[in-house]
């Protein structure tokens, strides 16, 4: 599967495989509207942020009192983000460049990440414990990451899409 960050109740299920992609979970607001800054979370009381239900955001976001408006998908709170219906979303910087890029191009340049991550962590591609093959993929996949990485080839591929991590 693509991409989990580790916790101990999932290494329950899967074998990890090294770290690849971060993932770093972002507000994004509109750009018209005033700057958001913020040095912990209960700066943000006030603002009617999006989110999805049931998303693996962080403890201290689900047990904070932010007025937090809740969706079953994230290209439902960029919607509602570009319609004003909330304030600012939270959401993995690269999926909500993705949605915005792909779901609301006409919108792409109304929207603008607030550049104050919440959380910062590693994912895996992760292997399902107890399905045959598994622990080979999760060692080929290990060692055909490190080798792209060594000679070049991840860079070129990470340069030819604009992606960075």
């Amino acid at each position: 599967l693509y991409t989990m960050w580790y916790s101990e109740d999932r290494s329950e299920d899967f074998i990890f495989s090294d770290p690849f992609v971060p993932n770093e979970l972002y507000f994004f607001k509109l750009a018209a509207a005033e700057d958001v800054t913020f040095d912990e979370l209960s700066d943000l009381q006030g603002y009617n942020i999006g989110a999805v239900e049931e998303y693996t955001y962080t403890d201290e976001f689900w047990n904070s009192d932010l007025n937090i408006d809740l969706s079953n998908e994230e290209s439902e709170i960029f919607r509602k983000l570009v319609a004003e219906e909330v304030d600012i979303v939270i959401a993995d910087r690269f999926v909500g460049q993705d949605i915005m890029n792909n779901e609301l191009p006409n919108q792409v340049d109304d929207v603008e990440i607030i550049e104050i991550p919440l959380e910062s962590l590693d994912q895996h591609v992760v292997f399902p414990i107890g399905v045959e093959g598994s622990e080979a993929f999760q060692v080929d996949f290990n060692e055909s990451y490190s080798e792209m990485k060594a000679n070049g080839q991840l860079e070129k591929i990470t340069n030819k899409y604009d992606f960075e991590f």
